[in-house]
């Protein structure tokens, strides 16, 4: 189903484009000699999608504002949003699985380093309380 409203189909793509990235990721990594991977660079796609949505930014709330989506839409795209964060996590926890370190000692470091969801929770929070300061 193709939407008539512009600012909807702009969100919807950005949900597209947010998975679509994080696959193209994985098959870097696959692609990719072991010594040469980098699971790590995984995390961005969990920050991202965390960090930088339309419901943190607050443009969800602009476009129910000036009528440029309904409430329905709204709702819509926030359960959708949910769903594409997880989907999100569980492919970038995927891909290290995968992709990541065989040796015990390197895994370990790797989960170490690894971005774990109050990591991501704080990263936010820290961001939000900064801009209020400033």
């Amino acid at each position: 189903m193709v939407s008539e409203n512009e600012d909807i189909r702009h969100e919807y793509n950005t949900l597209r484009n947010r998975l679509a990235g994080v696959m193209r990721e994985i098959h870097i990594l696959a692609q990719s000699d072991e010594e040469d991977r980098d699971v790590l660079s995984l995390d961005e796609y969990k920050v991202a999608i965390d960090e930088d949505n339309v419901i943190v930014s607050g443009a969800l709330d602009t476009l129910i504002r000036e009528s440029r989506i309904t409430a329905i839409m709204a709702s819509s795209l926030m359960n959708d949003l949910a769903f594409a964060r997880n989907v999100v996590w569980h492919l970038a926890d995927m891909g290290k699985a995968l992709y990541g370190a065989k040796d015990v000692s390197y895994k370990e470091a790797e989960e170490i380093i690894a971005l774990t969801e109050d990591d991501v929770d704080e990263l936010r929070e820290d961001k939000e309380g900064q801009a209020l300061k400033g």
